[in-house]
């Protein structure tokens, strides 16, 4: 369609043809022409258009075929059911998953707990392991099986090569590698981090139960690098950990055999002691013992002497209590030597009858004329 307007050097401008509306099919087509003719229809009609309006039901095709919103079988009644049984079981399952989880972790840590009160043997220990295998089934990590066990380990025994062993046995009990292993120690560590004792006792049993290669790689066991005090400080402290678990060992040794001569070597070896440190704290302890020994000699030497003195003091005594009881045992009599006169004075009373003026009362003989009889 061309319009020719007055003015246009370029000739008469083109004015886009009108678009004729698609043509609609189905219920939309039948309900768009019903709406046109109502709109076309007299004011009469107004009232009949919009009950056409209103009254038309709601309809939605798909591939062609009417679908009812509101119909039992296809609409949104039909599929309602579904949504909600699908809804259950989809929460269901979360909540049995979320289960299953906690039970999970109630059992790894009934693990730990079970295997440091009661796997004192490695029978013991391994029947535990065996148990909770199986009621944590095949999906269960072994390395939080590991940690639990270290984490009760350390914060109910003390440091000892009993400990040192039975951590290294549990490890090989649950088949985990050293790689793995030292990587379960590492997590440990991190959690371990606000009790540094407990850290400290987890450091010295893992030095000693993973092998050297591991230990002195600081990529591969990072436990030292979990502690807030300097690696020198961490280094004394573990020293004298090991110092004294050692001297335990030597004073039991000893207790059992006091002529023990040579230091415990199976035990050192557990403990990665040095020889040099092996037979100086042996020394050291063989030493106080013998000290001791001396010591407690001597207060026997010295209680003994005590007690002779004791019984010289004792004996001492009876030999003036019985000197004592032969001058004053009485009444003790003496007779007149001129008219045999006998007088017994009161024992300890003979001074006075027999002072300076002391005459007898029959003949008149001074005290010096009278004699003691028995």
């Amino acid at each position: 369609m061309f319009v020719s307007l007055p003015g246009l050097a370029n000739g008469p401008l083109r004015l886009p043809e009108a678009r004729t509306a698609p043509r609609m099919r189905g219920d939309r087509a039948r309900r768009s022409r019903r709406l046109q003719d109502s709109s076309s229809a007299p004011q009469s009609n107004k009232g009949e258009r919009h009950f056409h309006q209103t009254q038309e039901p709601e309809h939605e095709t798909l591939g062609g075929k009417r679908i009812d919103l509101f119909s039992p079988r296809s609409g949104l009644a039909f599929y309602l059911p579904l949504v909600a049984l699908i809804a259950g079981v989809i929460t269901a399952s979360t909540l049995g998953v979320k289960r299953f989880m906690q039970r999970q972790k109630d059992l790894v840590v009934e693990f730990g707990e079970t295997a440091v009160y009661y796997g004192n043997t490695k029978q013991n220990l391994a029947k535990i392991v065996q148990d909770y295998k199986k009621k944590l089934g095949p999906g269960v990590k072994r390395g939080q099986m590991l940690q639990s066990y270290a984490q009760f380990l350390v914060a109910e025994r003390a440091v000892s090569v009993e400990s040192v062993t039975d951590l290294s046995m549990v490890q090989e009990l649950l088949g985990i590698s050293d790689a793995s292993a030292a990587k379960a120690f590492n997590e440990l560590g991190v959690q371990l981090e606000k009790q540094p004792s407990l850290l400290g006792k987890l450091i010295f049993l893992v030095e000693r139960s993973l092998p050297e290669s591991i230990v002195s790689s600081k990529e591969l066991l990072t436990l030292r690098a979990s502690s807030p005090q300097d690696d020198t400080v961490i280094s004394q402290l573990q020293r004298d950990m090991l110092t004294r678990c050692y001297r335990d060992i030597v004073e039991r040794a000893l207790d059992k055999d006091e002529e023990l001569n040579e230091p415990p070597a199976n035990e050192a070896q557990v403990l990665r002691l040095p020889e040099a440190d092996v037979s100086a704290i042996f020394s050291a302890a063989v030493a106080q013992r013998r000290q001791a020994s001396n010591i407690a000699e001597q207060a026997v030497r010295e209680a003994q002497l005590g007690n002779a003195m004791k019984q010289l003091d004792v004996a001492d005594a009876e030999d003036t209590s019985a000197s004592a009881s032969n001058s004053v045992q009485g009444p003790r009599a003496f007779e007149c030597n001129s008219c045999a006169y006998t007088i017994r004075p009161a024992a300890g009373r003979e001074w006075k009858f027999f002072g300076d003026s002391f005459k007898c009362p029959v003949c008149g003989s001074g005290k010096d004329q009278f004699s003691e009889i028995e």
